[in-house]
């Protein structure tokens, strides 16, 4: 029998606004939803603790691609439309490997941008190593969430069903996962984030009887990113972070902790600041499950 944690907790920092031109901060919340959300782009490094994993380098290069866009509904709901797609470069025992993974997936939520939000979201992508068409996967997930707005700080939380399709192989399969955290505003365009997340599923969705591979996987994640925008031009940059810890269980000797740091920069439309695009317009996101379908599948031996 699984346990599900839903982890969350509240941040309250204060910092110096990091642009001379950056707007005096707002407490003042906005009145009404608007179409709009950002495209971004990122770069980075990812770095595995140990080594039972199926890659002679530790350290992969990674260049990700990013976006979502929002459309209000009915004066008070919301419709957001996310996409994600990865590149990840390091040589595995087999030889030089190119791992692509992605995501689509819709948000569909009760939006007030006073109080927060209460929706649901849904969505499926993949995960194809350039080296080996074995490791090709599909995953499906769905899910709920909501967001509480306190002044500067926004808390929020999501659960759902992640499942992974594959015969054999490994994967994640009847998942369960839960979010939690907060965001800090500095300022309107200055945002910390902060979270914690969990998912427990069956590593094989079809073992053979007696199969000692027949194990459950469970990962605990956690992350931080740091978002600045510009009151003159509609760019930001950004800055995170993202740990995952796996646990096997049938199988304890594939327990690697996995460190991602990522640079990116991003373009903001349809809102001025990154606060008023978060409480009225796409304000959503999603946990790392891309990421777990693929380290599962590809880089974890």
């Amino acid at each position: 029998m699984r346990y599900l944690y839903l982890l969350a907790f509240p941040m309250a920092l204060a910092a110096h606004p990091l642009s001379a031109q950056e707007a005096p901060h707002q407490t003042e919340a906005p009145l009404e939803l608007n179409a709009g959300g950002f495209v971004g782009v990122n770069v980075g490094r990812s770095f595995f603790e140990a080594d039972q994993i199926d890659t002679k380098d530790q350290e992969p290069n990674t260049l990700g691609f990013y976006g979502s866009y929002a459309l209000p509904l009915f004066q008070q709901f919301s419709l957001q439309v996310d996409g994600d797609l990865e590149f990840y470069q390091f040589d595995t025992k087999d030889g030089d490997n190119t791992l692509r993974d992605g995501l689509g997936a819709v948000h569909f939520a009760y939006k007030d941008p006073q109080q927060g939000l209460f929706g649901v979201f849904a969505g499926g992508g993949a995960t194809v190593d350039g080296g080996d068409d074995t490791s090709n996967k599909t995953f499906q997930f769905i899910g709920l969430e909501g967001q509480y707005y306190l002044q500067d700080i926004t808390l929020f939380s999501q659960a759902g069903f992640l499942d992974g399709d594959d015969d054999q192989n490994e994967t994640i399969d009847n998942g369960l996962f839960a979010r939690g955290g907060a965001s800090y505003y500095f300022t309107p365009n200055t945002k910390l984030t902060g979270s914690l997340s969990y998912v427990s599923g069956d590593r094989y969705n079809r073992p053979r009887p007696g199969d000692a591979r027949n194990g459950e996987v469970n990962i605990f994640s956690w992350g931080a990113e740091f978002k600045q925008s510009f009151t003159a031009l509609p760019v930001g940059l950004s800055a995170s972070y993202n740990g995952h810890d796996f646990r096997i269980k049938g199988d304890e000797s594939d327990e690697p902790v996995i460190h991602e740091f990522r640079f990116g920069a991003f373009f903001q439309f349809g809102t001025t600041t990154l606060q008023e695009n978060d409480r009225t317009a796409a304000g959503s996101d999603l946990p790392e499950l891309k990421r777990w379908i693929s380290l599962s599948t590809n880089e974890v031996d």
